[in-house]
């Protein structure tokens, strides 16, 4: 994965995918202590078929702020970018869906249902960067949630968190 300075022009799609998990951690743990994180990672696809990460984040909150922070990215985005979730078979997670779109009017938002492993969607960006490679926007977050990104996505799939990568695994049917 490449970190480039461009500014983003021709794009021809871009989605987020927010990996969520509703749990408060605090500050003074290290992160190697905690358990899952939401992670959020946003793709655009150019003209020229280079893939583009254009941002990044992680955070460990209940349920709520993690909406709030979800929904908060989205209006940074923008209107043009298509927001995922993944939706779980069970109605809890239909109504989690529905309220996301209801406090996104008028944007493009959808709950995904997942299927198969968590290894099995991680071969799509996989093979995308082999063909292609990732470019990271070094505006997409700080560096040192870059560098936490690159890392955990260089130790899957035997490491702890891999959230990142199943965050960016995400929209596998969406742009691949």
């Amino acid at each position: 994965m490449k970190l480039l300075t461009p500014f983003l022009i021709n794009i021809i799609h871009e989605v987020q995918w927010a990996d969520r998990a509703a749990t408060y951690y605090p500050p003074e743990k290290p992160i190697s202590l905690h358990g899952p994180a939401t992670a959020i990672v946003r793709l655009a696809l150019i003209e020229d078929r280079r893939l583009f990460i254009t941002y990044l984040d992680e955070f460990w909150e209940e349920e709520d702020v993690g909406m709030i922070n979800i929904i908060n990215t989205a209006r940074l985005g923008g209107k043009k970018v298509k927001y995922c979730i993944p939706q779980d078979p069970g109605q809890a997670s239909k109504g989690q869906v529905k309220k996301y779109s209801l406090q996104m009017p008028g944007y493009n938002f959808e709950g995904i249902i997942e299927s198969g492993s968590k290894e099995d969607p991680a071969e799509a960006p996989g093979n995308w960067a082999k063909v292609n490679k990732f470019y990271i926007w070094d505006k997409a977050a700080t560096p040192e949630l870059i560098k936490r990104f690159k890392k955990v996505c260089a130790e899957f799939p035997g490491h702890r968190h891999k959230d990142f990568v199943d965050a960016l695994s995400g929209p596998k049917d969406l742009l691949f």
